[in-house]
């Protein structure tokens, strides 16, 4: 069995594009529309063809595993949906992918050649009406849900808020149902006050699936020096994020400017605490004329622009000195 630091898991990714539900393909279809360009097939077909190719770029790229977003603000029907379709989807390339329900599975798909798919939440809008289902959707195979959007839930604020006030208690009662369902707590785009709450409630690790360094590049979506520390108390890992706004001002961001938020994470936090989130999605993410994102098409960093570019990546962090064991 592969030993854990041989593992390659990237996310969270666009895998999950083509089965989060119907908000999507309808927002793709608005900004054709907007662009002049013809809209997209939303058949079935369609759809499984874009996965397909999502996984085999990833397994050209050595990934053996993608946490994948299968809810962002979808309800309890729409996110059930999504689910199962999802279960669809990785039933129909099983020769090639299939859904994780545990760290096992992760070693299992890397001595298989396969590649393994952690479902999760983003955001957790379909239990906010009754923590409960917390077990039942853990049961289904989703390992990870982000305790809020980017905006305030009943959980607590976003970091695209005004605000920043901090856990509700209801946000400290999911924190808990998340521990003893045995779900990953994604703490990224989570109110800066939120997630330090959030973080010493939790007893069990947490990740920041898809967040970047505030020192290097000062945006809500990034975190601050009491974050990171924070992380490190209670165990947890960083994904460095790839998407062009978090990475720089500038667009589109370069690699080195990559690397430059991978090296002040591994000073402060330490290398084991660093991890790959590159949230490689085309999907758009304004939700009101006030967020802090463009709309697509994004521009992601030169050198980093997909699956493909990750020998690349891997071997720029060699060319800034870290070793075969980071």
């Amino acid at each position: 069995m592969l030993e854990s630091r041989n593992l390659v898991v990237v996310g969270p990714v666009p895998v999950a594009s083509p089965v989060r539900g119907l908000r999507v393909f309808r927002e793709r279809v608005r900004a054709a529309k907007r662009d002049g360009v013809p809209p997209p097939d939303g058949s079935p077909d369609a759809d499984l063809e874009i996965f397909r190719s999502h996984i085999r770029a990833a397994s050209g790229a050595g990934v053996h595993a993608l946490l994948t977003p299968v809810a962002t603000r979808e309800y309890g029907e729409d996110a059930h949906g999504n689910l199962l379709r999802l279960g669809e989807f990785a039933a129909a390339l099983e020769a090639e992918a299939f859904v994780a329900r545990g760290v096992p599975d992760l070693h299992r798909a890397a001595a298989e050649g396969r590649v393994a798919l952690i479902p999760c939440f983003q955001g957790m809008q379909m239990v906010e009406a009754d923590l409960g289902l917390i077990p039942g959707y853990r049961a289904a195979g989703i390992s990870v849900m982000t305790l809020t959007h980017p905006w305030k839930t009943s959980f607590g604020d976003g970091v695209f808020e005004r605000s920043d006030r901090g856990l509700t208690a209801r946000g400290q009662m999911a924190v808990e149902a998340l521990n003893a369902a045995g779900v990953v707590l994604d703490l990224s785009l989570v109110g800066r006050h939120t997630s330090l709450q959030a973080m010493e409630a939790s007893v069990h690790p947490v990740i920041f699936s898809r967040s970047n360094a505030a020192a290097i590049h000062d945006h809500p979506a990034n975190l601050m020096d009491e974050q990171l520390r924070w992380c490190v108390r209670v165990g947890g890992v960083v994904g460095v994020s790839a998407f062009p706004d978090i990475v720089s001002g500038s667009t589109p961001p370069t690699l080195d400017q990559v690397f430059d938020h991978v090296d002040y994470l591994a000073e402060t936090m330490g290398v084991d605490h660093v991890a790959l989130g590159l949230d490689f999605d085309d999907a758009p993410r304004r939700r009101f004329p006030t967020d802090p994102v463009p709309e697509p098409p994004y521009r992601y960093p030169q050198g980093l622009e997909g699956f493909g570019d990750l020998p690349r990546f891997r071997d720029g962090l060699l060319g800034r000195g870290y070793s075969d064991t980071d």
